[in-house]
């Protein structure tokens, strides 16, 4: 399936955000894999949005918004990320204007 030709909303109960209604945020994907360290990884993102495990399938792909997240402290590139949308920002706009 084409990426462009689906939307993305939060799971987070109460959160109202998607790729439609607000563009500009990011979302982070819900942790997705067989694996037991990564089927554990995503219990404990459902737990923390409190959210029963049961009521979402593990093949379900699931998306955070931007909102719940403190990227300076939960990201390890957040300087280089920040620098780059920074710098893709600038781009665009140098776009715009011709």
């Amino acid at each position: 399936m084409d990426k462009a030709k689906y939307s993305k909303y939060c799971l987070v109960p109460q959160c109202e955000s998607s790729s439609i209604k607000t563009p500009g945020k990011i979302f982070i994907s819900l942790p997705v894999g067989s694996s037991k360290n990564q089927k554990k990884r995503r219990m404990l993102w459902l737990r923390a949005m409190r959210r029963n495990t049961d009521d979402i399938s593990e093949n379900t792909r699931g998306f955070v918004c931007e909102d719940h997240f403190n990227f300076e402290e939960d990201m390890e590139n957040y300087l280089k990320y920040k620098v780059l949308i920074q710098t893709e920002n600038k781009l665009l706009n140098l776009e715009e204007a011709f």
